[in-house]
């Protein structure tokens, strides 16, 4: 399935007509969840499962704390440890 054309300015660095939930659905998870405003977020909830959600979540490095946080208290989830949250840039950004 195509995104809607309301989401294009969160995919500015790839080809937004290319992208497909099913194929891409990691990275546009991944995006909105750092970077959309309530009506991306009603989008992606609307459009993925939770527990997709919650696998991408759990996995991703781009999360930072303060959305790393947000999910965690939406899902009832701990996201605070493991692996992908420690090996982030913004773990490891004071490490240059």
């Amino acid at each position: 399935m195509k995104l809607p054309e309301t989401l294009r300015p969160y995919f500015w660095n790839c080809r937004f007509e290319e992208l497909d939930t099913e194929k891409h659905r990691g990275a546009i998870i991944e995006q909105l969840a750092e970077r959309g405003n309530i009506d991306a977020l009603r989008w992606m909830l609307r459009t993925f499962t939770h527990n997709d959600i919650e696998r991408i979540l759990r996995q991703s490095r781009i999360l930072s704390p303060h959305s790393r946080s947000f999910w965690s208290v939406y899902f009832h989830i701990d996201l605070s440890d493991g692996m992908a949250s420690r090996n982030t840039s913004w773990h490891n950004r004071d490490k240059a």
